[in-house]
């Protein structure tokens, strides 16, 4: 990942495009990096939608889905991960309600995926 310490922002982009990295994901790491100089985190979000709405799904561009695809494979794993480790300890109710976003997670999943092949 970017980061804009000791002017290494630059650096990054090119060891990561060298090393085969999506023009997608160089580009999400380059605004993650100007948000950050800029005192903006939000800037990458709004950037991020954007790109998943206009490239991902309004236009197909394969490498934007597959990385929407992957961002919402990793949030339910970090879900699973929470629950297989502190399930013990959540009330019913709590318990739930992780199982219920872990579900909608995989059906987000089947939707992108969806998308992608269409």
């Amino acid at each position: 990942m970017i980061t804009h310490h000791n002017g290494e922002i630059l650096s990054n982009l090119i060891k990561e495009l060298r090393k085969g990295e999506s023009i997608a994901s160089l580009f999400l790491q380059a605004t993650n990096a100007l948000g950050q100089l800029l005192n903006q985190p939000n800037v990458s979000e709004q950037i991020k939608k954007e790109l998943a709405a206009d490239y991902g799904m309004g236009l197909g561009n394969q490498e934007v889905m597959t990385l929407e695809i992957q961002e919402v494979q990793n949030r339910k794993a970090r879900l699973e991960k929470s629950l297989e480790s502190k399930g013990h300890l959540l009330k019913d109710d709590e318990r739930k309600r992780l199982q219920n976003a872990i579900k909608e997670h995989e059906q987000e999943i089947k939707r992108l995926e969806a998308l992608k092949d269409f």
